[in-house]
């Protein structure tokens, strides 16, 4: 962070400065209290359990030297006399996470570095992270770090920006109206990635379709030079494309954002169904898997030209090839080659807990532990029956804020196991994690399937792994973040 001087923020964030120094330094934002950064802003964060403001003490101490104060704090008396003795500059605001949302807006102003914002119901992280080994092929790359991508996280984000960087790759996250609003007016993106509209919040916002609405928000700050990348394998978002090509929006979207969307263009990216390989700009043909990774040719539309062109990632899966196309096509944009940013993938990692390939006492583990929807446990089996194994064992949790449709969808994830077996894509054995993955158990034995487990707890499936596991097999595990399902994993590696 490049430093900041107390008035600026004061003015930034249309604050009032109750005691301080107007020309002290900030040179960190922080909202733990027990982060050591020197000459920090120390954000409060009223949550549902606790006050930050109740914490000012110990930001101090740590080395804070600016405060956010919300007007209204019961706090108000104790925060302005720790202040004053520890000669420290106090900022009142009517809402600390709107100050912090403001602030972050400001600073990220004082840049002109390109901003690709990414979002979508399932891969951001990935994505993220594909794009950004694509660009660093010549590029100097700044990206979300760990899950920065929030109403609060996004905005510490930006507070990373400074001149080097030649281009910021960032996550935006939302599952609430109104929140990718306040996202994009932080995060200003030039460009943006929609990876597919699912199910994830729906609880919150009711339909796919609303999601896209909410979604759809995010290019708001776009201008008439700006590219919207979606996923033409996702129908609703390969509607929005076909709308935007024709320069006329009529799903349903807010009203100013109709004007945006005809303004712009789509560049879309799919795994083809025709083996030309032409019905997108960027499309994939010709997917193979083996024992190090799966690969396609890549077909790109560039200029009146098309090219193919070899990719081989070190991951599984063809939602893996989707986001290496939406790699590739944003590497183009920002003139890196296809071929270049093909070497880009050859050497991407996948992240910890994101579909991680280990193996231990001869049996190959899948830890897909971080999150879970229903179409990432749908991608997630394919992975694991790409699979060389002797058996191939699914352990799904309870996926989680999926509302009245959770026991649905869930039959939809245990309905889709056993289709797969029925096509000789054999799930030998599969085991469940709670009570809404329960229904995943059901469904797959209504459907057929023999060897069905359904547990309450990741310690009862545990026992039953280590009584069944076998030289060969494989082993995928999936669930939400509540479910901690890498206690699964860990007790095995």
């Amino acid at each position: 962070m490049i430093p900041v001087k107390v008035e600026q923020l004061v003015q930034a964030v249309g604050g009032n400065l109750l005691t301080g120094n107007p020309a002290q330094s900030i040179k960190n934002v922080i909202i733990d209290s027990r982060e050591q950064a020197e000459d920090a802003l120390f954000v409060p964060i009223i949550g549902e359990k606790t006050d930050g403001h109740m914490y000012v003490a110990g930001a101090l101490a740590g080395g804070a030297k600016t405060l956010f104060m919300q007007k209204e704090s019961a706090y108000k008396s104790e925060i302005l006399e720790i202040a004053g003795k520890a000669g420290a500059s106090v900022v009142a605001v009517n809402d600390t996470v709107e100050a912090l949302q403001k602030f972050a807006a400001w600073y990220r102003g004082c840049f002109t570095i390109p901003v690709i914002g990414i979002t979508g119901s399932v891969g951001k992280t990935t994505t993220k992270e594909m794009i950004s080994a694509a660009l660093e092929t010549e590029k100097k790359v700044l990206k979300t770090i760990g899950n920065k991508n929030s109403q609060i996280g996004l905005p510490l984000m930006m507070f990373y920006m400074e001149e080097s960087y030649d281009l910021a790759v960032i996550e935006m996250g939302m599952s609430e109206v109104g929140e990718m609003k306040n996202l994009a007016f932080v995060a200003k993106p030039e460009c943006a990635v929609m990876t597919n509209i699912g199910v994830a919040h729906i609880a919150q916002l009711g339909s796919k379709e609303n999601i896209r609405k909410e979604k759809l928000n995010i290019v708001n700050e776009f201008d008439t030079n700006s590219v919207l990348f979606v996923n033409g394998n996702d129908t609703l978002l390969h509607e929005l494309a076909t709308e935007i090509t024709q320069k006329s929006v009529t799903i349903d979207c807010d009203k100013e954002t109709v004007p945006v969307l005809e303004s712009i263009r789509a560049v879309t990216y799919g795994i083809a169904k025709e083996t030309t390989g032409t019905e997108y700009d960027v499309s994939a043909v010709d997917l193979v898997t083996d024992g190090s990774g799966i690969g396609f040719t890549a077909i790109v539309k560039e200029n009146d030209a098309v090219k193919k062109i070899p990719v081989k990632l070190k991951v599984y899966g063809n939602h893996n090839v989707m986001n290496a196309l939406a790699a590739i096509a944003v590497a183009m944009r920002y003139g890196i080659s296809p071929e270049t940013a093909a070497e880009g993938l050859a050497n991407y990692e996948p992240i910890a807990m994101r579909g991680q390939i280990k193996k231990e006492n001869d049996i190959t583990w899948i830890d897909d532990t971080y999150n879970a929807s229903p179409d990432s446990m749908k991608s997630g089996a394919q992975v694991m029956l790409s699979l060389e194994g002797k058996r191939h064992i699914a352990v799904f949790a309870d996926v989680l804020e999926l509302g009245e449709a959770s026991e649905s969808l869930h039959r939809e994830v245990g309905a889709y196991l056993a289709e797969l077996c029925e096509q000789g894509r054999i799930c030998d054995i599969l085991i469940t994690v709670g009570t809404q993955a329960a229904y995943i158990a059901q469904e797959a034995k209504n459907k057929g399937m023999q060897q069905v487990y359904s547990f309450s707890s990741n310690e009862e499936a545990v026992a039953l792994l280590k009584a069944i596991l076998t030289a060969g097999d494989v082993v995928l595990v999936k669930g939400s973040r509540g479910m901690h399902t890498e206690e699964i994993v860990k007790a095995f590696l």
